[in-house]
């Protein structure tokens, strides 16, 4: 999948970073776990690095802790260009509550080095995968690149057209996939977008309204994602 480490967009300090920070990065391994099976650390630093030690899922619990942390790292980047772009004391940050700009751009930047190690954490486990692990992984990673891809294609294609002004338009819009006049038994008029898409506004996966007015208004406000970047 595509994938950068360069998500910042606040300007780059020209100081250098304090090599100590609190923030924790990865568990230590409990009794029973070890580093090639759950990508924990163990208390002698080392572990995993062989070939064939590494386990599929520990892998894939490492790309999970990535996405989380990369996650935390936009909202903290945006919260920082929002407090820059305003006069605001403070912001509310999505999974960090209200902080201030010092506070943001404290926690972004231990984000930034969390990403980074993360990347390198993550790559170097995938070093220590069986061969036939790193085919699988490669071979899910392509298809979803794909999938990612059809469901680019899809949105931009949908976003070229005028905004639908009747129950026409909406039924050959390339987002519907069905679209369910129901007024007749008092349930309104319901469409649904097809499987790769999702309503991000309202977190469904259709718009429904009491009549086709409500209908647009709703298709005109809503925000509209590929299923696969669906926060869940």
């Amino acid at each position: 999948m595509r994938e950068s480490k360069n998500f910042q967009t606040r300007p780059e300090k020209t100081d250098p970073r304090r090599s100590a920070w609190s923030f924790v990065n990865f568990e230590d391994c409990k009794k029973g776990q070890t580093a090639a099976k759950t990508g924990c650390t163990p208390a002698s630093g080392e572990g995993g690095k062989k070939e064939g030690e590494g386990s599929y899922e520990g892998y894939r619990s490492l790309e999970k802790k990535l996405k989380e942390a990369q996650k935390a790292q936009g909202n903290l980047n945006d919260a920082w260009v929002k407090l820059d772009e305003n006069d605001f004391e403070s912001i509310e940050v999505p999974g960090f509550g209200r902080m201030s700009k010092e506070e943001v751009e404290k926690k972004a930047e231990e984000y930034d080095q969390l990403v980074d190690e993360t990347f390198e954490k993550r790559d170097e486990f995938r070093d220590s995968l069986s061969p036939e692990d790193r085919d699988r992984v490669g071979e899910e990673d392509n298809k979803q690149e794909k999938a990612e891809e059809a469901e680019e294609d899809l949105l931009e294609e949908g976003r070229k057209l005028p905004i639908p002004r009747s129950l026409e338009s909406l039924k050959n819009h390339p987002w519907v996939d069905e679209v369910s006049d129901e007024r007749d038994d008092g349930d309104g008029v319901w469409v649904y977008l097809k499987n790769s898409l999702w309503n991000d506004s309202d977190d469904t996966s259709f718009v429904n309204g009491e009549n086709i007015r409500d209908v647009l208004r709703h298709w005109r406000d809503m925000k509209v994602i590929g299923r696969s970047k669906r926060e869940e």
